[in-house]
């Protein structure tokens, strides 16, 4: 990262990382919704977002998403966090809006083997 590009204090690292780590949920749940469903989703919206005061620890961090499914509209839970366990951000209700151009099956393989649709 280059810190000559972006002023960040760092006594409020969140101001910078909070929207990467949003982004990261979405594309996670993007990932999980073209491997089960065949559409790619762009975020649409958010129900609720929890940050959390974490130190930037150097450690590995994830986004764990689970989808739910209410009156036929696909939402989706997600946080972020580290290898140690930590968490970064908890969002909830989250909704894609799908793309209407759907992409040709074999460039869903790889999305589809990843969320047990298929096999390799």
């Amino acid at each position: 990262f280059n810190n000559s590009l972006i002023d960040i204090n760092a006594d409020e690292p969140g101001l910078f990382t909070t929207p990467l780590l949003i982004e990261l949920c979405f594309q996670t749940a993007g990932l999980w919704e073209a491997g089960s469903t065949g559409n790619l989703g762009l975020p649409h919206s958010i129900g609720k977002l929890r940050v959390y005061r974490n130190v930037i620890n150097g450690t590995s961090i994830f986004a764990e998403v689970k989808p739910k499914e209410v009156d036929g509209q696909l939402f989706f839970d997600a946080r972020v966090v580290d290898s140690k366990g930590n968490v970064y951000l908890d969002l909830s209700d989250c909704r894609t809006t799908p793309q209407v151009d759907t992409p040709e099956d074999h460039h869903l393989m790889p999305m589809k083997v990843l969320v047990g649709k298929e096999r390799k």
